[in-house]
Formats: structure tokens, C-alpha cells, sequence
């Protein structure tokens, strides 16, 4: 927790990531999407027509992680007024979603994971749309022309799409539309510096660019995809016209909490907010600092009380889910991020050895909570103080592996996200090579509903300063199940550890993964006699599940101890801030 690496999770850290910016600031994991958005803002553009810019590019340059085939949520602050709102558009279930619609426990996870029956509703489309009706000043065909470019013109495949492609080679060779797209004719995957074109997809932007949010959930586009996603040989989806025509975005305020005399601002459930809060507030009674890590025996105990804090806050997700569907989610929530909770569970940790679920009030033995993955994210800060945290998804790489012969959308498999029901809930009785997750009740697949994530966009404000200075620092992150965990080490590093955005975003990072048991996933170049701390001394165990490339990635912006505005992308995805 240095920061002195200069390789993280085998990554060289060593390109440019990070800048220093005196007006505005952009982070997100694509250099040529940070430049775009820089430029929408430099036009005029507001914070959130440049986000929306920013990931119609992201859906193009790594397509493998977003685009209009997936789900988002936003966090927007508005300098103007000084309120916040959360645009919530993840992707969400038909109205014929039953489970008995997809066959046996067995067959159900396999279905929903890959193939039509995995798609769930896109919500990207209908997100920018609502965000743009209420806070654009470009016209929302302008936000489309970058992306619309990359896709008919081509574009340069970076090494981010280049190291997912050669990870889905398999899907990607028998698969005809993937292997138009992502294999050369003689066969050979494309790989960094090969050109990917999109020509369908750049036609579908363009309809959408002139015909707006009504094409793609009640006309001509609508009906490309629902033709897409029929006629497959693992299944129909079972999406109609009428759970596009319903499909709506929903707007709804933040939770507050405060820390550091700061205030964040994040999402509720079914995303990843109270999970983060709960795991801050869990840490704040340490009253962790940089001589918490001063020498090996220091830094050890303060690893292990984070990581004994990420456990306890991830046990909990066993009791969030869509509140939409589950009014009794709201009251769980409200204990979840309650001061006297959180300070129950700090007391709860040992200084001495890895607690177990039940120690932290929750018994692993007849459920644990699926894992999501992929994702994009971006954090914006304009010149007049607006901030836009907005994190995307079509779910695991290359989501649902289908891509729309007729719209050229690459869908996602959100309905992965759901956890599938057991006949026996007792987890003894699961095989060993089992993969799926046991039935979560809060969280059980159903109509008209959005799935657990664990997406995280945060804007932290000083409300002690005027509104339009109030936004101290915009972050959130992709890669999963293990988004709380990267943004609160991130967090750590930078507010209590004094580290600089690049620093705290540079250290090698540990999550502590909630499965059949409890087990920590250690990215590479984390300390080995941290490691080994934590393992001989303290008792954890080792995740047979590797932390994985590129794991977990985090964009920040921030105003915190520097002269202007510090930004930095993650490294690990190959990102590049930009601003001015």
C-alpha cells in the first residue's frame, strides 16, 4: 500500500495514465473516449453530454465491456442547484421471466448465462435519453457522430479489446457473427493494431441519433432486436414489444453519508452503494492513516481489518435486490448503512485471526450471492462544477456472445445476475464443481425486474463550499462483484493513507471474495510477506479463483489535496484521462 510499484496485477504502470487539469477533467478507460469527451466539453458540451459521448465511444473501442447492448446507472450533480440525482437503467427482466421458462436449476444457469435467453432489456439507450432531456445543451445527434465514425470507418483495436479477444477465442471461432467481426478471413484472430469495423451498429447509432430514445424501445430498432434475439438454437428469448414499450428509467435520489467532513453520494439497492458505505463506515473506527502502514507488522493489521471489513459488508448482500420488488429491501438497506450497525461489525473483528460469516451475523450455509462482472466506467468533472459517475455493463465479456444480425448490438446477459433457486438449499449438498450460486431470496429472478449489481458511481461533495464548487472527487469502477472492494481501497489510499490518485489507484489490490466460503483473491505484486501475513498469521485463505486480468478498474477525479483538478485511469484496462 506504498503506491511504489511500478507494475500492477502484471501490469507496466509506467505509460501516462494520470494528468493535472485546471478547468475540467475526464477519466475513463479508453484514451480516445477521454479525448472525446474533453472535446464535447470544450464545444460547450455539459458533463453529461460528454459522459454520454464518452461511452457511445466506449461501446466501440471496448465493446467486449459496454455499449448500447447492456444497462447503466449515473450519478449527476448539478452546479446550478446543488442537487444530485441517480438515473437507474439497468437492464431488466420480461414480464415472462419465470424460471420455469428456462428448465432445471442446471439448465436455468447455463441458459441465462450465454445465448437469447440471457438478454434482458437494454437500458443504456434510455438513460442517456432521460439524462440529456433533463441536463444536455448539445443536440443529442451531435453525442452520436464520434461513435458513428469509429464504427463505419473503423477503428484501431487497442490493447484492452485485444486482450479480450484472444481470451474469448473459443467463443469467437465458432461463432459466424463473432468471427466476422474479430477474426481475420484466413482465420486468424485480430489482435492490437488490426482495424475492427461495425457497419451494422454504426447504421443502428445513426437511426438512433435522428429517431432518439422512441426507435430503439418502440420502432424501427426495436423491432431489429427483438428479430435479433428469436430463431437461436439454444432458445428464444422470451423479451416482447411490450417489455420494450414499458421499459422505463428510473430517477431517484442518492444515499448521503459523511466522512472526513465530506459527503458521498451513492446508489441504493440492487447497485453496489450500500455495500461501499457500509465498508467505510466499518473502517472509519479504526481511524486508519499513513502510520498504519508504516512498518510490516502495522501494515499487516491494517490489511487484515480491511479485508475483515470488506467480508462483513459483502455477507449483507445476501439480503439486497431489486426494492422495487421487495419493499422490505429499503428497511434493510437503512440498518445496512446505520452508524450503530457498522460499529457492531467493527467490533466484531478480530486483531488476530480471520473471522467467520457467522461472526459477522450471517450464516453462508444455505446461499451465497452470484458474481457479475465487466463493465465501463467514467467520471467527469466540468468547468462549472457539474459531475457526472457513470458506470455501464453488458455484463461478462461480450455479454450474451450474440451480436444482432440485423443491428449489429452486441447484447447483454444480464439476466445472469440473477441467482437461480436450489431444490435442497443446503449448500452441503451442492457438488464440489458446481458453479452456480444458491438461491438468494432477495435477488430470485422474476418479472419486471432488475437484477443485483454491484456498480458504484460516486460524487463526493464539500457542502461547505458554494454549489458550484461543492464536487471534491467523481469515481467508480468496473470489474464485478469486486467493485466495492476497488473503490474503497482506492478511497483508503487516497482520503486516510494521503496518497496522490495515481498512487492510490497504482497499489496492488486484495478482495475478499463471498463464496462457499470466505477467501481472499490477491491481484499479483501485492506484498508477498503480506501475503504470507495474512495466510500463516491471520488465517485467511486463499481463493482458488484467481483476482484476474485486468481485475478491477478504477477512474477518478479529484480535487482533494492538489492545486486544480487531478484525474488518473486506472492502468490495468490501458485508460488515459484528458481534460483542461
Amino acid at each position: 500500500m506504498d503506491g511504489s510499484t511500478h507494475h500492477i496485477n502484471g501490469v507496466d504502470s509506467s505509460a501516462i495514465y494520470h494528468g493535472q487539469y485546471k478547468k475540467a477533467a475526464v477519466a475513463t478507460d479508453n484514451v480516445n473516449c477521454s479525448a472525446i469527451a474533453r472535446d464535447i466539453l470544450k464545444r460547450g458540451g455539459s458533463a453529461v453530454d460528454a459522459a454520454i459521448a464518452a461511452m457511445l465511444c466506449v461501446g466501440i473501442q471496448n465493446c467486449h465491456s459496454a455499449g448500447i447492448g447492456g444497462g447503466t446507472v449515473m450519478t449527476v450533480y448539478d452546479a446550478k442547484t446543488g442537487d444530485s440525482i441517480f438515473f437507474n437503467s439497468l437492464s431488466k427482466s420480461s414480464s415472462k421471466a419465470y424460471y420455469g421458462v428456462y428448465g432445471t436449476d442446471e439448465e436455468t444457469f447455463y441458459r441465462v448465462s450465454q445465448g437469447a435467453t440471457a438478454v434482458a432489456i437494454p437500458g443504456c439507450i434510455s438513460s442517456f435519453w432521460t439524462a440529456h432531456q433533463r441536463y444536455g445543451r448539445l443536440k443529442w445527434k451531435e453525442l452520436f457522430s464520434p461513435a458513428i465514425r469509429m464504427a463505419a470507418e473503423g477503428i484501431r483495436i487497442e490493447k484492452a479489446l485485444a486482450e479480450a479477444i484472444q481470451k474469448q477465442e473459443q467463443n469467437i471461432e465458432t461463432l459466424p457473427s463473432f468471427r466476422e467481426h474479430f477474426m481475420h478471413p484466413n482465420g486468424i484472430l485480430k489482435r492490437e493494431g488490426d482495424t475492427l469495423r461495425m457497419p451494422k451498429l454504426a447504421e443502428t447509432l445513426r437511426k438512433i441519433s435522428k429517431q432518439g430514445r422512441a426507435t430503439f424501445y418502440r420502432g424501427e430498432v426495436a423491432d431489429m432486436i427483438l428479430d435479433d434475439i428469436k430463431g437461436h438454437p439454444d432458445g428464444d428469448s422470451v423479451l416482447t414489444a411490450a417489455d420494450f414499450e414499458n421499459f422505463r428509467t428510473e430517477s431517484s435520489t442518492l444515499l448521503e453519508f459523511d466522512l472526513n467532513g465530506l459527503t458521498f453520494l451513492v446508489p441504493t439497492s440492487p447497485c453496489g452503494g450500500p455495500i461501499t458505505c457500509s465498508i467505510l463506515k466499518i473502517l472509519k473506527g479504526f481511524n486508519l492513516g499513513p502510520d498504519c502502514i508504516k512498518d510490516h507488522h502495522s501494515k499487516l493489521r491494517t490489511y487484515h481489518r480491511i479485508l475483515e471489513a470488506f467480508k462483513a459488508a459483502y455477507l449483507q448482500r445476501v439480503g439486497l435486490g431489486d426494492p422495487d420488488y421487495n419493499e422490505e429491501i429499503h428497511e434493510f438497506v437503512k440498518r445496512l448503512i446505520s452508524d450503530e450497525f457498522n460499529e457492531e461489525q467493527r467490533k466484531r473483528i478480530s486483531n488476530e485471526k480471520a473471522g467467520s460469516s457467522l461472526q459477522f451475523g450471517v450464516d453462508l450455509t444455505p446461499y451465497f450471492p452470484p458474481d457479475d462482472a465487466g463493465t465501463s466506467h467514467i467520471s467527469i468533472l466540468d468547468e462549472f462544477g457539474n459531475a457526472v459517475s457513470m458506470t455501464s455493463t453488458i455484463n461478462y465479456y461480450f455479454g450474451s456472445k450474440i451480436i444482432g444480425r440485423r443491428s449489429g448490438i452486441i447484447f447483454n446477459n444480464g439476466m445472469k445476475n440473477f441467482s437461480i433457486p436450489s431444490k435442497n438449499m443446503n449448500q452441503s449438498d451442492v457438488p464440489e464443481k458446481a458453479t452456480f450460486p444458491i438461491a438468494v431470496p432477495s435477488n430470485l429472478m422474476g418479472p419486471n425486474k432488475r437484477p443485483l449489481s454491484s456498480m458504484c458511481p460516486i460524487i463526493v461533495l464539500d457542502k461547505t463550499q458554494p454549489s458550484r464548487s461543492r464536487v471534491q472527487m467523481v469515481i467508480g469502477a468496473s470489474g464485478g462483484v469486486r467493485i466495492p472492494t476497488a473503490i474503497s481501497w482506492v478511497l483508503i489510499n487516497h482520503l486516510w493513507l494521503n496518497m496522490s490518485v495515481e498512487k492510490a489507484i497504482m497499489t496492488p489490490r486484495i478482495h475478499a471474495r463471498v463464496g462457499k466460503q470466505l477467501e481472499l483473491q490477491v491481484e499479483e505484486d501485492v506484498d508477498e510477506k503480506i501475503v504470507e501475513g495474512l495466510l500463516e498469521t491471520m488465517k485467511h485463505v486463499l481463493s482458488s479463483k484467481p483476482y484476474g486480468k485486468p481485475g478491477t478498474v478504477v477512474q477518478i477525479v479529484s480535487k482533494i489535496r492538489c492545486n486544480g483538478i487531478a484525474a488518473a485511469s486506472d492502468p490495468r484496462k490501458h485508460g488515459k484521462t484528458n481534460g483542461y
